[in-house]
């Protein structure tokens, strides 16, 4: 079965790299020049992509088989989330004492203020909204008599 799926493997490399290094650059020139057509042109690089499939796939299957891939899989899986459990405890330690250290506002108080500003943006658009016959212009002010000093 090796010999086999070594054998697949290197005829398919072989078409693959047949296809698009020699065979399809020839077929886009004639098509280019006129003497070759489209279908030819669209064979050859679909020739080429089948090639890559099926050896991408047989590499793909034979690494699923291999015992010391699926150890390496598990055991790189395993410390991946390892670190990023004391990732997530190391960041949410250090930020919260930063965030505390700085002042800042916590989320419910800053959800609180976002509230707050939208409440305020639906009354100013409220209020904004003026019938259509109501007269907006300001009255002019009247001038005040002016004072006179009495001496006394």
């Amino acid at each position: 079965m090796v010999k086999k799926d070594t054998a697949n493997n290197m005829s398919d490399a072989m078409i693959a790299y047949k296809a698009l290094l020699f065979d399809l650059p020839m077929a886009g020139t004639r098509w280019g020049l006129g003497s070759g057509n489209e279908k030819e042109t669209t064979a050859t690089a679909w020739t080429g992509y089948d090639a890559m499939v099926r050896l991408a796939s047989r590499t793909v299957d034979g690494w699923y088989r291999s015992p010391l891939f699926a150890q390496t899989t598990a055991r790189s899986l395993e410390g991946f989330l390892r670190w990023q459990q004391v990732g997530n405890a190391f960041t949410k330690t250090v930020l919260t004492g930063l965030a505390q250290a700085a002042g800042l506002p916590s989320r419910a108080d800053t959800q609180a203020l976002q509230a707050e500003i939208r409440a305020l943006r639906e009354e100013t658009t409220a209020l904004r909204a003026t019938p259509v016959g109501q007269d907006l212009t300001p009255e002019p002010i009247k001038s005040t008599p002016s004072i006179t000093r009495i001496a006394a």
